[in-house]
């Protein structure tokens, strides 16, 4: 028995239908904790829900006679200090368990499991995600004060850097979608739209980092930034017209929380707008990171950024690079990354290339009006990737294989890691 409330049903003639999205929600609670508490019995601390489920900003589309659900389901099975983790081969059994059940429900739904020990919660660090799990977290079965051994992280107090990190997260991710880019396209394709409203909305995240005015929500985000629009002064230190972004993050939180149920701009534009934004808002922060000087390229103000670097962080970044590529299997990487570690770590290195090129995106899919244009040192950043195919880098002058690669890199490099 869960204990979670029973869901709202009706019956067609083929299956039985959930009614609502609130209902469909509870559906994907009860059915991974069904699958966890199977799967692992007594080793169990408590299991929490998080991300945007939880906070009730999940974006839910009805499909006839069914639901899907924009991005993952986010979970944290938490287990007693002396049990074994498990692989991550067994996860990922249990995910697809999970999926599959959901399909039979009509719902269509990613799940993302993580598992940790208690030990987990009082390290964390003062990042976006440690403020939203202390203060929007759900323990769905177990210890209910699991919670509380978070540190209490003052919002004044939160890293700069991860909110800089969240930012390129999103614009890197821009690059799966190219194919869905043309000068010919008459509206975004559906999982583009999804994509530059997730931009907006995280854009407006790390901005409010920045200025120290975060909000663990959606709509506590977009209220908080109308008020600080409202207030800005037209000579104040923002990176762009408050109140036009404020109006496109209000915009898209109301298709997000609607499922798409009301109208939003499919125009190619809107997209193009939204990368302007993003290159603005970058610049403008590694500024405020780097006190550097505003007049500086892409190229130089990494350079700047690098530099702040500590020794101990690029070596906690290759290091865990080598691990996760399995240890002695990469010592062939090892003479250039030995070179690429004086510079940066993996990450920063993976996002210098990313946000060169997603800048430039307009450009080389021609919906900018300026033609396309590759900086003279292109070529030179494909190199600094730290995986790349043998005999490739120093022909990057294809962008679109270029773009492959980031993404490579950033799946095995950086989203599996805070190194």
């Amino acid at each position: 028995m869960s204990g979670l409330p029973e869901l709202a049903r009706r019956q067609t003639g083929t299956a039985e239908v959930l009614l609502d999205s609130a209902s469909a929600g509870r559906a994907i609670c009860d059915s991974t904790l069904r699958e966890c508490t199977h799967a692992f019995r007594n080793q169990l601390r408590a299991l929490i829900s998080t991300g945007s489920l939880t906070r009730d900003e999940a974006s839910f589309l009805r499909k006839e006679n069914s639901w899907a659900v924009c991005g993952d389901a986010e979970f944290m099975i938490v287990f007693e200090k002396n049990a074994a983790l498990p692989a991550m081969a067994a996860l990922g059994e249990i995910r697809r368990r999970i999926e599959n059940d959901l399909l039979r429900q009509n719902i269509q739904c990613k799940i993302d499991l993580s598992a940790v020990h208690p030990s987990y919660f009082p390290r964390l660090p003062a990042h976006i995600f440690t403020y939203e799990l202390k203060n929007c977290g759900q323990v769905i079965w177990g210890d209910d004060r699991i919670l509380q051994l978070i540190p209490d992280w003052p919002i004044d107090g939160l890293s700069r850097e991860d909110a800089w990190r969240l930012l390129c997260n999103r614009m890197i991710e821009q690059l799966a979608f190219i194919e869905d880019l043309s000068n010919t396209m008459a509206e975004l394709t559906p999982r583009l739209h999804y994509a530059t409203i997730k931009l907006y909305l995280d854009m407006a995240t790390s901005y409010l980092v920045f200025a120290r005015a975060y909000e663990p929500t959606y709509r506590g985000r977009a209220a908080r930034l109308r008020i600080i629009a409202e207030e800005a002064s037209p000579d104040g230190n923002a990176p762009f017209p408050l109140k036009d972004f404020s109006e496109r993050v209000t915009k898209c939180l109301a298709w997000k929380l609607s499922g798409g149920g009301v109208s939003s701009d499919l125009r190619p534009e809107f997209w193009q707008e939204a990368i302007t934004f993003a290159r603005l808002l970058w610049g403008w922060e590694v500024i405020q990171m780097t006190r550097a000087s505003c007049d500086l390229s892409t190229s130089a103000l990494c350079d700047r950024l690098a530099r702040q670097l500590k020794f101990t962080q690029k070596f906690r970044g290759w290091a865990s690079a080598a691990r996760r590529g399995g240890g002695l299997k990469t010592w062939h990487h090892w003479p250039r990354w030995a070179w690429l570690g004086l510079r940066a770590t993996p990450r920063y290195l993976v996002y210098r290339a990313g946000t060169e090129l997603v800048f430039r995106l307009p450009s080389l899919v021609g919906i900018a009006e300026r033609p396309p244009s590759l900086d003279p040192d292109w070529v030179k950043m494909g190199s600094l990737l730290p995986i790349a195919k043998s005999g490739t880098v120093a022909r990057h002058r294809d962008w679109q294989v270029l773009a492959d690669q980031i993404l490579r890199n950033y799946r095995e490099l950086v989203t599996t890691t805070r190194t």
